[in-house]
């Protein structure tokens, strides 16, 4: 089960500016599906619709989107879109 109240932040340490891709790797049975996400950074955020796969234990990889971002230590969070 999860929360609208569910969120992830991961210190980074980005080594050039640049464009960098986004990949998630997720579980989601069929009835959790559809809820919606944001991957945000560096002022920038990409969104989307997570899908289902076959169950809590059968994994899917895929790129959501890239962000630009500038070099230094930043955060990376992940979350439900903010109301």
């Amino acid at each position: 089960m999860s929360s609208a109240d569910d969120r992830a932040v991961w210190s980074i340490a980005v080594p050039a500016a640049g464009r960098y891709e986004i990949w998630l790797d997720w579980a989601c049975p069929k009835e959790d599906a559809g809820k919606l996400f944001t991957v945000e950074a560096g002022g920038e955020s990409v969104a989307g619709r997570v899908d289902a796969t076959a169950g809590w234990d059968k994994y899917q990889q895929a790129k959501v989107g890239v962000l630009t971002l500038e070099p230094g230590d930043t955060r990376l969070r992940s979350g439900r879109p903010h109301r």
